[in-house]
């Protein structure tokens, strides 16, 4: 498979910046151990009066008969010193609308989550979506927006919540990145944008969603999610972006290596059985077939589970779910592949599916399956 031209260097390795100036005041404090006077202690640090009284707005002071303002005894006053500089270099957004995108592509995905607890369907989620991918492979530059989103969920007591989940995709989903050599997510470019969407959506239909309306009678619930909100948004997580399973078929190695150049890769995988774990995996690449304009790859993965990641699981397990499933812990297993069509010709991906099965042998077991197919009648402008 050729790898395209090198990129060239660009402008966005330097990140964009804005340089904040204000001034800052900083205080001494004075103890009154008796009656003072205002003049003496403003004197004694070359400050006014009227300084002191507006650092001290709920100062304890009193005239004398004979006019003359007094600090009562026993308190702390802050005293104006000096003003500060303080310059702040804040992080903005890459101006990526001047990006120019070279090749586009639409595609259709469907994922679906089964939950069996001994051996018994307890959860089905299938979630249809559908994306744009706009690419400049040269300068590293590529772009996914996601444009539908639709889902069914069983049993229907969870399905109130997809409505928030929903809402939050299309935000987090509208972004920009910068790859990396191998071709993965290496920086959002448009974090500050996609922030501002979810304060838009948080300030505006946030509380109009009936998910948020059924916690109406408990506060505390609706402020957490809330709050979790702010903090994902304000801090986008590069790993989180990397492992949706859009993302990861589409933006690996092979973008820009030939197939006898991609090296095995470390995968750090969030466990969902005992989400306090993560699952160290090995990727291999092996290559399917391949003829003139396309080359099928499978990535399989090798989970490493050492001694002491064992006796966490076993430690998690033991807390969390043997009150409820009341068998012992048995093997944890994880099997996880994809399987990849990718157009040497045009660098994009056609085709491509994911397996994931992690399982407590015989006592709980989470499925995933997710397949996309690029779009050839629907095409974008």
């Amino acid at each position: 498979m050729p790898a395209i031209a090198k990129p060239r260097n660009v402008a966005c390795n330097v990140k964009p910046t804005n340089r904040i100036k204000r001034t800052e005041m900083e205080f001494k404090i004075h103890k009154v151990v008796a009656e003072e006077k205002l003049t003496d202690i403003s004197e004694k640090y070359n400050v006014s009066i009227d300084e002191i009284k507006k650092a001290n707005p709920n100062a304890r002071v009193f005239k004398s008969f004979f006019g003359a303002e007094y600090a009562a005894h026993l308190q702390e006053l802050k005293i104006p010193v000096h003003q500060k500089i303080i310059i702040k270099e804040v992080k903005t957004d890459f101006p990526f609308e001047s990006i120019v995108f070279n090749s586009k592509a639409r595609y259709r995905c469907e994922q679906t989550n089964i939950t069996k607890v001994n051996s018994v369907l307890t959860s089905y989620t299938n979630q249809k979506t559908q994306y744009l991918l706009e690419q400049n492979l040269k300068e590293y530059f590529t772009k996914t927006k996601l444009e539908e989103f639709i889902y069914e969920v069983v049993p229907p007591v969870l399905e109130s919540s997809f409505e928030l989940i929903k809402e939050t995709e299309f935000i987090k989903n509208n972004a920009y990145f910068k790859l990396n050599k191998n071709g993965k997510i290496e920086d959002i470019l448009n974090r500050n944008a996609i922030f501002k969407k979810w304060e838009q959506f948080r300030n505006s239909n946030f509380k109009k969603l009936d998910f948020i309306k059924s916690l109406e009678r408990n506060p505390e619930s609706i402020n957490k999610i809330e709050k979790t909100g702010n903090e994902q948004f304000k801090n986008l997580n590069i790993k989180e972006y990397q492992n949706a399973l859009f993302n990861f078929v589409c933006f690996d190695q092979f973008l820009y290596k030939p197939f006898e150049e991609l090296e095995k890769e470390e995968f750090l995988y969030p466990s969902t059985i005992l989400p306090s774990n993560i699952i160290p995996l090995e990727f291999r690449f092996d290559k399917v077939r391949e003829d003139k304009e396309l080359i099928t790859i499978k990535k399989i993965a090798t989970p490493q589970l050492s001694e002491k990641l064992t006796e966490e699981l076993i430690k998690e397990y033991n807390k969390i779910l043997k009150p409820t499933l009341k068998f012992s812990f048995t093997e944890f297993k994880l099997f996880f592949s994809s399987t990849i069509e990718f157009n040497t010709t045009e660098n994009i991906v056609e085709k491509a599916s994911v397996n994931i099965r992690e399982e407590i042998a015989d006592n709980i077991e989470n499925t995933c399956e997710f397949t996309l197919t690029r779009l050839h009648n629907y095409t974008p402008e």
